[in-house]
């Protein structure tokens, strides 16, 4: 107790004071009160004050719960311009970690291009309709604040929580993704009765006369996403483990989610999660566990060979050519990006669309005949205009340069790699669902990665003056 209130007077009264603001608003929210209101509001704050004594914990328990818990399994919004979504209530949680945190970091240039993009989106959001309260309330909550948790709280013993929370969640949703492809009904669907945008999200997909495996996620592309990350995450354990049994069990839990990436039929992660084992695979071999890494392609390869891995990567690819659904889904996301190069669509600040629109999307089928936006460069283009989508961009430079320097161990790197990976991808698909505060809580773990990296190149330059 007496390091708990050690802890709280070190919180800044302004942070103190808007987190009980943010709680007594949703509790107060339409006008509702309810026993499970108030339970969850307790559950909310219970977390926070042990998110106070075990910051890296909670952040890894957080962001494993994101990936878990599906978006539609949550109420629906009422009275209130945000919907409480499982990685917004992990990142209000780590809200008062994250002002004990906040003091001695430095800023680092993801953090001005994150800044700058969200400012940007927000000023289009109001420069096209005067009023955007609600749009900036859920940016803030599934950007900002995500950002914010992972940024000031993923040290390396935060990394590590990640990581460790991760793969035994995504090894489950991979084992639940396979069934589901074999034809197994999706648990998540009936478990809880799909709420917040349950008709959109809590359906099956379907390609190649199978079902796509999408778990959780409530779609294949955003699960397909997750497992890119995750098997990059086991992959750098198993390499760095001393147990040979447990560096066994981690390639098979690889293996596993190789086969149900395979299974949400898929081409985008698959970007992603090659961008990120090509551009490792030096870092891997350098040193004294580069046969520890040749071990593991070996193993990796002889799961694709002995696996449908193998033939359904082949199907989709010899798909992607001639006149198949597949050919032409991949050639209208390549005529996608001439939205932009049209000058009839140039905009500062882009159009911003109405719920009753079908939302930016539907205003760009209107406007220009775009069936759907499966880019999110185009997509911030198409809603907050050029400034916003330069930030973007921006973001993700830093991002890779970040990632890229020189001197980085595989553990710090393969963080800035899978995110690398995922801003390439994304000029394929689009963030939705939790996946959306998945990228940013990466986006601001790389961040965390490049102030420790400059913190260490500051210290050894003070050494040698």
């Amino acid at each position: 107790m007496t390091a708990l209130v050690a802890l709280g007077r070190r919180i800044p009264p302004v942070f103190i004071a808007g987190f009980a603001a943010l709680v007594v608003w949703w509790l107060a929210a339409g006008h509702v009160f309810s026993p499970v209101k108030a339970t969850a509001v307790l559950l909310v704050v219970l977390a926070a004050v042990a998110a106070l004594r075990r910051p890296q914990l909670v952040l890894g328990l957080g962001f494993a719960a994101t990936a878990l818990i599906p978006i539609y399994w949550v109420p629906s919004p009422a009275g209130i311009p945000i919907a409480p979504v499982i990685g917004t209530v992990a990142a209000v949680v780590l809200l008062p970690a994250v002002a004990v945190a906040h003091r001695g970091h430095r800023w680092v240039p993801i953090d001005v291009a994150v800044g700058a993009f969200i400012a940007l989106v927000i000023v289009a959001a109001y420069a096209d309709s005067g009023s955007a309260t609600s749009f900036s309330a859920q940016l803030v909550a599934t950007a900002l604040l995500p950002y914010l948790a992972a940024r000031m709280l993923a040290d390396a013993g935060g990394r590590r929580w990640i990581a460790a929370a991760t793969v035994p969640v995504a090894t489950l949703l991979s084992v639940v993704g396979i069934r589901e492809h074999d034809g197994v009904a999706n648990p998540f669907f009936t478990l809880i009765k799909p709420k917040y945008l349950g008709s959109q999200w809590a359906r099956p997909e379907f390609r190649l006369n199978s079902v796509r495996a999408e778990a959780s996620f409530g779609h294949p592309i955003a699960f397909g996403m997750f497992l890119a990350l995750s098997i990059s995450l086991t992959l750098w354990l198993a390499r760095d483990v001393q147990r040979m049994w447990l560096r066994v069990l981690l390639i098979a839990v690889a293996g596993v989610q190789l086969v149900a990436l395979s299974d949400t039929l898929t081409r985008g992660p698959w970007l992603a999660i090659v961008i990120t084992v090509v551009l490792a695979l030096p870092s891997a071999f350098r040193g004294r566990h580069w046969g520890r890494t040749a071990v593991g392609v070996i193993a990796l390869g002889a799961i694709v060979a002995l696996t449908p891995v193998g033939s359904t990567m082949s199907t989709l690819w010899e798909r992607s050519s001639g006149t198949t659904s597949e050919a032409n889904s991949a050639h209208y996301r390549v005529e996608l990006l001439s939205t932009m190069t049209d000058s009839a669509n140039f905009s500062w600040f882009g159009t911003q669309a109405s719920d009753a629109d079908g939302g930016i999307a539907g205003s760009a089928r209107q406007r220009i005949g775009v069936v759907s936006i499966d880019d999110e460069y185009t997509l911030v283009y198409l809603q907050s205009g050029v400034l916003a989508l330069l930030a973007f961009v921006g973001v993700a430079l830093c991002v890779w340069w970040a990632a890229l320097r020189r001197r980085l161990s595989l553990g710090s790197r393969v963080w800035g790699l899978v995110v690398v990976g995922a801003t390439v991808a994304i000029t394929t698909v689009a963030l939705f669902t939790q996946y959306v505060e998945i990228f940013w809580m990466l986006i601001g773990v790389v961040a965390a990665v490049d102030e420790q990296r400059r913190a260490k190149q500051r210290a050894v330059t003070a050494g040698a003056m």
